[in-house]
Formats: C-alpha cells, structure tokens, sequence
C-alpha cells in the first residue's frame, strides 16, 4: 500500500477542518482561488476535549456556505462577504467645485 503524503505545498481547492498545533485552535477554513489562499476572515475555534467531532462544510451553488461541528451550525454565510475573493470596489468620488480655503473664506465672511 502507498500512502499520498500530503505537505504545506501540497496543491489543493480546499482546505477544512480542525488546526489543533501549540496555541492555535482553530478550524481550518481556506480556498484555493485563482492559486492563491483565501482564509476565512474570523476564526472558528474547533472542539478541544479528546472526543472525536464530526466537522462539516456545505458550499452551495449561489454562493453560500455553512460550518457545523457536530451536527450544530457554527458559521453561515456568503463566500464574498467571509472571505476575500474578489477585488475591493472603487467608490466613486465626484469632484467638489470649491477648495478648503474656499470654503473658509466664505465662512468667514458670514
């Protein structure tokens, strides 16, 4: 039997589950988008007892996602609202016809 070793520059789509190593605890939630690595933004601690914990992540077509441990919903959501998957947006800014010092001079005229 071979066994697949799988390492930190292993390629994958998506990455799930519990992280338990020295002081982090977290769960694990990270996709492979565009060959760069999307965490999730806030952590979602995992269980720390020595019980076993069945972890579950559900991605579904419109672009929403659930976490549960142990049949009990942990995190839910949208992909583009948890994660940074999509370029910031440019707001625009229209140009005001008058200057600070414009504007002061005309406050203190009154």
């Amino acid at each position: 039997v071979r066994s697949l070793h799988r390492g930190g520059d292993t390629p994958y789509a998506v990455m799930f589950g519990p992280d338990i190593c020295g002081s982090s605890k977290r769960t694990h939630v990270i996709f492979n988008y565009e060959n760069d690595n999307k965490l999730i933004k806030k952590d979602v601690l995992c269980e720390k007892d020595k019980f076993t914990h069945l972890y579950r992540l559900v991605v579904r077509p419109d672009n929403t996602f659930e976490m549960s441990i142990d049949g009990k919903s942990v995190r839910d959501g949208k992909l583009e609202d948890e994660f940074d998957m999509l370029p910031a947006k440019e707001i625009q800014v229209r140009h005001v016809g008058f200057t600070l010092f414009t504007f002061l001079k005309i406050c203190s005229f009154f």
